[in-house]
């Protein structure tokens, strides 16, 4: 709300909701976690944390790229893994991909954004330096890591 008086008015009435704002604040209430306290919603709780995810901690990545080249995203497509491989492949160019993407994770959406795809299609046309290629080994791992912790999740919550 700003009102147009004087100056000296209108920073008295901002000193005053801030005031007002300090006084009344909301109690903060406990989350359902918090509130109930059982060793399996400790498990849960204490699985993984933010911090986990936003520092750059090493993981142990099983998607290669192995083929070398210009590393340009020209086309991108996903092979699903046959009988005689076992591997899907998600390919950038006529020459290079990626190796060992499994299904459920190329296909995850968070809402209608499938992550994987959005990530390599925001880059089609540009060309892949090292560090991009291992962003994108370590998105694949991390989101094969939440759908584990999702079914982790589901599981416990079936199990109640």
């Amino acid at each position: 709300m700003k009102v147009l008086f004087k100056n000296s008015a209108t920073v008295e009435i901002r000193k005053l909701y801030k005031r007002t704002a300090e006084i009344v604040k909301p109690p903060r209430q406990a989350s359902a976690l918090q509130r109930n306290k059982s060793p399996k919603h400790t498990l849960i709780s204490e699985t993984i944390t933010v911090k986990e995810l936003l520092v750059k901690r090493s993981i142990p990545t099983i998607v290669t790229y192995p083929v070398p080249g210009e590393n340009t995203v020209n086309s991108i497509t996903y092979i699903e893994p046959n009988q005689n491989t076992g591997k899907g492949l998600v390919q950038i160019n006529q020459a290079q991909y990626f190796e060992n993407v499994p299904p459920n994770v190329w296909n995850f959406c968070v809402g209608n954004y499938c992550v994987c795809q959005r990530w390599l299609k925001i880059r089609e046309g540009t060309t892949l330096d090292r560090q991009s290629i291992q962003d994108y080994q370590r998105l694949v791992m991390l989101i094969s890591e939440t759908i584990d912790l999702m079914n982790n999740v589901d599981s416990q919550l079936l199990a109640n």
